[in-house]
């Protein structure tokens, strides 16, 4: 198969849910090795992207390309496109009565139709990576938040995604386990995996993207690359943001 150029698409998007516009005028590329950052204020649409990005919601205007083909709607997403995208949620979404590897299985063999021995052989050499391996077989509830979001991280990357999305991956940790998230993100971004993740902690943006988008409102207000978003931004509106944060680039 022909890689394509970009791996996800949307020109002037707009969402409307219950009569309120959510997002309004998105046109975004997302192209093979881009770590993006979504910040804004709260309730500004950050997860809403999100979720638009990984066809969980149906949009009602503009048009939505994923690896080159044309998506009008959630239900016309195959099984194959739909592992080709990955979302980490906020809350890890673990099932409580599975062990750390048995979720991480799970999908490979009841969705992609592998074999025990094979998903779980991709599981360990993928947990030993995240020094997860002495997890594996605890249930969520007996490892750390740190531990959890690895592992969420992990069974996503299990379904071999193209783009790995992820909500709010440090909101619940304490810095130590922020650490380890942010240093297997990086590993990660090394690997070239793609990846797009909404988050309200502009240190950790910074270190692990190479991209950002501001978003206010629905709107996208800002898209650049990490460094000058931080050192020399556009927008009025996102450098009243950043003096907002009390955050000083060096």
């Amino acid at each position: 198969m022909k890689q394509c150029k970009h791996i996800l698409t949307l020109d002037n998007v707009g969402l409307v849910e219950q009569s309120q516009i959510i997002l309004a005028g998105i046109d975004l590329t997302v192209s093979p090795g881009d770590v993006i950052g979504i910040c804004g204020p709260s309730g500004s649409g950050k997860t809403s992207l999100l979720h638009l990005m990984g066809q969980l919601k149906s949009h009602q205007s503009g048009t939505i390309h994923f690896l080159g083909k044309q998506i009008s709607h959630v239900e016309e997403i195959t099984k194959e496109q739909r592992t080709k995208i990955a979302l980490v949620f906020q809350d890890y979404n673990l099932f409580p009565h599975l062990t750390i590897l048995e979720n991480c299985i799970l999908a490979p063999v009841k969705v992609l139709k592998r074999s025990r021995q094979q998903a779980e052989m991709e599981a360990v050499t993928l947990l030993e990576q995240v020094q997860l391996l002495g997890c594996a077989h605890r249930y969520p509830e007996q490892v750390s938040g740190g531990q959890r979001q690895r592992a969420g991280i992990v069974r996503s990357l299990m379904l071999n995604p193209e783009i790995l999305l992820m909500d709010e991956p440090t909101s619940a940790l304490d810095p130590e386990m922020m650490i380890e998230v942010m240093q297997l993100i990086q590993d990660l971004s090394k690997k070239g995996m793609t990846m797009a993740i909404a988050t309200h902690d502009l240190y950790f943006a910074k270190k692990v993207t190479n991209r950002m988008l501001f978003i206010e409102d629905g709107r996208l207000l800002e898209d650049c690359s990490t460094v000058r978003f931080f050192e020399n931004p556009r927008s009025k509106r996102l450098k009243r943001f950043l003096d907002n944060m009390m955050w000083h680039c060096q």
